[in-house]
């Protein structure tokens, strides 16, 4: 079999986690929205859409960027490499549903709303498409990632941001299920060094979990926020409203024991990457 390339086909390298892991690893190379042929054999996908409510805008935008495009790529590097390439995939932890916690890779998933299924089928349509080929390939199911770098953020995407940034303009906030869910976060530096590590010393045909295993209260962390920034926003405690509740798990974090017996350990903590985003300098970091 031909040797995986050390220079990696970067899919998706505008967005938020993309560009950081294409800033950090000097050795990815940028592909085209457009493009589909990869230029090696090493291909990591980003390429998705990054919520549970575009189809609200678009009813098939979600299967195009989460579903064809993949396909397409994967199509694209068969003809070009045969099955002599690796396929990494970046899924989400949205993936499992309602499961006991922490979420292990093992588990059986039931992901409901539509960007949280069409990229669990995007992760069965991979595993099917390399037994059919015998093509090489890798799934990374992300926590939720935060840090300084991230550039859109809104009530849907990257939510937790949108908040810290609202207290820091002094904006009244509205917390859903009153806050009181369990949410995991990493920096955004430790997940592309945690993919990057996983490409160079994981197994072949696996799914890693990638975050730091620590479950956090979503409205006490609100709080902390709130605390250090010294803002004087109100923070209103509501139920969900709908379909919040029906697109996605009220609590979740991941099991990282695969990651972990590998060898791979978060440099910074959940407080670690606020400080960044709100800009208080630390010297320990």
């Amino acid at each position: 079999m031909t040797e995986i390339s050390e220079f990696v086909s970067v899919y998706g390298h505008t967005g938020f986690i993309g560009s950081r892991f294409c800033e950090m690893f000097p050795l990815s190379i940028k592909m085209d929205r457009e493009a589909r042929e990869p230029a090696t054999n090493n291909i990591l996908n980003f390429i998705s859409t990054t919520n549970n409510y575009a189809f609200e805008k678009d009813i098939t935008v979600d299967v195009e960027a989460n579903i064809t495009v993949m396909l397409e790529i994967l199509d694209a590097a068969k003809k070009k490499f045969g099955n002599d390439f690796s396929f990494n995939q970046v899924s989400t932890w949205s993936v499992y549903g309602e499961v006991s916690l922490p979420a292990n890779e093992r588990d059986w998933c039931n992901p409901t709303g539509f960007y949280s299924i069409t990229k669990r089928t995007a992760e069965q349509l991979l595993e099917t498409f390399s037994t059919i080929y015998s093509s090489r390939y890798r799934i990374f199911r992300l926590c939720n990632i935060i840090g300084e770098t991230a550039k859109t953020i809104s009530k849907q995407k990257n939510a937790f941001q949108y908040l810290i940034k609202e207290l820091q303009a002094d904006k009244n906030i509205v917390l859903y299920n009153g806050g009181d869910f369990i949410r995991e976060f990493m920096y955004v530096d430790d997940a592309c060094e945690a993919i990057m590590f996983l490409m160079k010393f994981s197994m072949y045909g696996d799914i890693y979990n990638v975050g730091t295993g620590i479950p956090h209260n979503y409205g006490e962390l609100i709080e902390y926020c709130k605390k250090i920034i010294g803002s004087k926003s109100r923070i209103d405690r509501v139920v969900n409203p709908f379909p919040h509740g029906s697109v996605q798990a009220k609590d979740m974090y991941l099991d990282v024991t695969k990651l972990k017996d590998l060898g791979f350990y978060p440099q910074y903590t959940v407080y670690d990457a606020i400080d960044k985003i709100i800009g208080i300098k630390n010297d320990n970091i």
